[in-house]
């Protein structure tokens, strides 16, 4: 049971550190929506609202972070 505990661990520190640098590397636009929907924990209409672009706009935002994301995983 230690052992399955400190694997979910790992991998859960290894997703943060995947994040981390792929946040890093993103257009600070990009960036920006990413957080307010994922750490502000903001609605995309909210976020769309405060920043003046459409729903679909963050959405697109989001979907090509979530994009490098997981290819950085499938890199590792």
């Amino acid at each position: 049971e230690d052992y399955d505990h400190a694997d979910r661990l790992a991998e859960l520190h290894e997703r943060e550190e995947i994040v981390r640098q792929v946040l890093q590397s993103l257009p600070d636009y990009t960036r920006q929506i990413f957080t307010a929907c994922y750490v502000d924990q903001k609605q995309y209409k909210e976020v769309a609202e405060e920043m003046g672009i459409s729903p679909n706009t963050v959405k697109k935002y989001i979907s090509q972070a979530l994009r490098q994301i997981a290819e950085q995983r499938k890199k590792r």
